[in-house]
């Protein structure tokens, strides 16, 4: 998908299917051809959720929100943000200050079904996944444990990356 986007998961739950974070959002459909080419169909996709509102990880909400009518789940401190469209919490005119992004790079808002409390469990299908509020890489930040048949795990946003790296970025959130 676009350089910029973050890591997307889809996470298989059996009957349906949820999206961890949504992308950088000029080209969103690319997401669902993904989805698609991993042998899962996008009509199941019933649910997004955000590990945290920056634009790589929340860009492509409100059109993935509209073409697939899936529920939209976003921690609780960053719903405000997301519902209104607030560029400012998200940090977006910093970083297209910064070259980050370029200077068209747009938000846009979109509903929120569920605001994400820490310990929330949000099903998907036969899954569970637990919010855990994880804030530092930015305020609003969940990672989520998943148990599941094969296993447990961690998607963890961009709290902590491959080798244990933490992302500390000059904004006022971080």
């Amino acid at each position: 998908t676009d350089p910029l986007d973050c890591h997307v998961f889809a996470i298989d739950g059996g009957d349906e299917i949820a999206l961890i974070d949504t992308g950088v959002g000029p080209e969103p459909a690319a997401l669902l051809d993904n989805v698609r080419r991993a042998g899962l169909d996008p009509a199941r996709v019933r649910h997004l959720i955000l590990t945290h509102a920056h634009l790589d990880h929340s860009g492509g909400l409100a059109w993935l929100r509209q073409q697939t009518g899936a529920t939209v789940h976003v921690p609780a401190e960053a719903a405000p943000w997301v519902a209104a469209g607030d560029e400012e919490k998200i940090s977006l005119p910093a970083a297209r200050r910064a070259g980050f992004y370029p200077p068209e790079a747009r938000w846009r808002p979109c509903p929120v079904d569920h605001a994400v409390a820490d310990g929330a469990t949000i099903r998907v299908g036969r899954l569970a996944l637990r919010a855990v509020e994880t804030p530092g890489h930015s305020r609003g930040h969940c990672s989520y444990v998943f148990e599941g048949a094969a296993g447990r795990g961690l998607l963890a946003g961009d709290l902590v990356f491959r080798g244990g790296q933490v992302s500390l970025q000059n904004i006022w959130d971080c």
